[in-house]
Order: structure tokens, then sequence, then C-alpha cells
């Protein structure tokens, strides 16, 4: 039994890049919007460092830029944690799965 190949063009390929593109973008910022919205506040330091980029075309980054995000993610034994990134990141899994 013979297999059916699939052949693409090179238009047809640059509309699967682009989609992925806008899937990997939406996804990213939604999760991105969502750890901004979330992040704990006391003297600003932590939000002013958050950033996304879009490193290639199937990839997106959020990188907090400070070492002290660790404190409020997972708490110390002066502080109850006040989870921001973890609870992002599920959401974003089970919404755009």
């Amino acid at each position: 039994m013979a297999r059916d190949r699939v052949v693409m063009d090179d238009d047809g390929m640059a509309r699967v890049r682009l989609r992925i593109t806008q899937h990997t973008q939406a996804i990213t910022d939604d999760m991105f919007y969502d750890i901004r919205a979330a992040t704990p506040v006391d003297t600003g330091d932590l939000l002013a460092s958050e950033r996304v980029s879009y490193p290639a075309w199937n990839r997106g980054r959020i990188k907090i830029g400070t070492d002290h995000w660790i404190y409020p993610e997972f708490g110390t034994r002066f502080m109850a944690a006040e989870p921001y990134i973890r609870p992002a990141v599920f959401r974003s899994r089970w919404v755009n799965a």
C-alpha cells in the first residue's frame, strides 16, 4: 500500500509559519500580562524587570530580571509565598490546550 505524500509549496509553508508565530506570540503575551497582573509590588523593582521577547518565529521568552523573584514566588521562612509565575503558566497551559 502506497502512502500519499503531502507536498507543500513555499506559500503554504509561509502561512503555516505565520500561524505558528501568531499563536506563539498570543500565548506568550497572555502569560506575560497574567504574570504582570499578579506580580506582588513592594518597591516596583520586580515589576520593572519583567520583559517579553521573541527570539525566533516559534519561541517566546519571558524574563524576570531580578535575583529576588524567587522569594515571593516560593516564600521564605520569614514570609509566605505569593506565587505569581506558576499560576500564570498553569492557566495558560489549560486555556490554550
